[in-house]
């Protein structure tokens, strides 16, 4: 199970296809052969991956589809899917793929100027609704910004946390890719999967300490 996407039904339709169904096509073509059976907008990006995981199997893969995004005040939410599938081996005649699951996961962006095909998109982790999403990445970028007091620690750096500015002017050259809910406000991970991941916890008392943490990476 991928950080974040949510299986779309507990049984679901294995869907087939062929290695040569795929080639040329544009995203939205992709979405509709690949999500068959699946409510889904027009799909505007794909991506294709093989092994998602370290225990992945090496004859599967996914692809990653997104909806075209649409604006929500100041700020935009999309869908992303991801599609498995079973890739054939030599020794299967019809080299068929098999599609036998697609998760979805909802995804927002703080973006008050740029167009929403352009802005840059958090993952967002249930019971969180996206409006909420977008609200919380908002505060992000208010705490950038602002003089709100902050605990600091780092499993990284023994000098990160010596400068507060520093500190967040190294936030504001992150972009958050998971807003989680938490008993008193939210938690935001900044950086790249599989790098460095930046945690800032927002209370949702505005006058409370936030506090951002410098985590490394899963060994795997």
């Amino acid at each position: 199970m991928v950080l974040g996407f949510g299986a779309i039904g507990a049984s679901q339709p294995l869907v087939y296809f062929l290695h040569d169904d795929l080639e040329g096509k544009s995203p939205a073509e992709l979405g509709e052969l690949i999500l068959q059976g699946e409510d889904h907008g027009q799909i505007t990006e794909a991506t294709f991956g093989r092994n998602v995981g370290p225990m992945m199997p090496a004859n599967e893969g996914s692809i990653i589809l997104k909806e075209m995004p649409e604006r929500v005040g100041d700020g935009c939410q999309r869908t992303s899917f991801r599609a498995y599938f079973v890739v054939p081996g030599a020794d299967d005649a019809e080299q068929r793929w098999v599609r036998y699951r697609v998760t979805r996961r909802p995804e927002v962006a703080w973006s008050p100027t740029i167009p929403c095909q352009f802005a840059s998109y958090s993952g967002i982790m249930p019971p969180l609704e996206p409006v909420d999403g977008i609200k919380k990445l908002s505060e992000l970028d208010a705490f950038r910004r602002g003089d709100r007091p902050f605990r600091c620690a780092s499993e990284i750096s023994e000098t990160y946390c010596d400068d507060p500015e520093r500190v967040r002017k190294n936030l504001a050259s992150l972009s958050a890719w998971m807003i989680l809910e938490t008993s008193n406000g939210a938690t935001l991970w900044l950086g790249m999967p599989g790098s460095v991941i930046t945690w800032v916890n927002l209370p949702r008392d505005p006058n409370r300490q936030a506090s951002v943490a410098q985590k490394r990476p899963a060994p795997f």
